[in-house]
């Protein structure tokens, strides 16, 4: 009821020990709330393993975008000061859309990932993608209300 405090780790999502899950639908949707204490940054991701993964985070300043492992540069990312927020994720028989909201009710894109190729065949180790939290940094996040739903394709 009260949440789950998931220390920050490392840099980033790369080297921060996400928490994941293992589902078996092929359409599906994943939300949480989660509120930020400290100089962290956290988010909800589709993790493959370190190398290999997509999805968002928030540091409590800007929104971050992440792609084939890594943060990506380009453009600017909306400014978002507040350090409680909710973060979505619908894949779509591997089309990913990521979501952000600071109040749970009016939802922002932040991006859309094709993911079929987040495989075995490019990051070996026959693991499967799976929807993953993550804190990185000084601090911790406290995750609440996460949600999982089968989506109909």
């Amino acid at each position: 009821e009260r949440g789950m405090q998931l220390a920050g780790q490392g840099d980033g999502p790369a080297d921060s020990s996400p928490l994941a899950m293992i589902i078996g639908d092929h359409s599906y949707e994943v939300t949480v709330e989660f509120e930020l204490r400290g100089s962290v940054l956290g988010g909800l991701l589709l993790f493959y393993n370190n190398d290999l993964f997509c999805g968002i985070g928030c540091d409590g300043k800007r929104l971050r975008n992440f792609k084939l492992g890594k943060e990506l540069s380009f453009g600017p990312s909306p400014a978002i000061a507040q350090s409680h927020l909710f973060m979505r994720v619908q894949n779509v028989e591997n089309v990913a859309t990521f979501f952000w909201s600071e109040d749970g009710t009016h939802w922002q894109k932040a991006n859309s990932y094709e993911v079929s190729g987040y495989n075995h065949n490019v990051g070996d180790g026959f693991l499967s993608l799976r929807p993953a939290i993550f804190a990185s940094g000084k601090g911790d996040v406290l995750f609440k209300r996460m949600k999982y739903s089968v989506l109909q394709s």
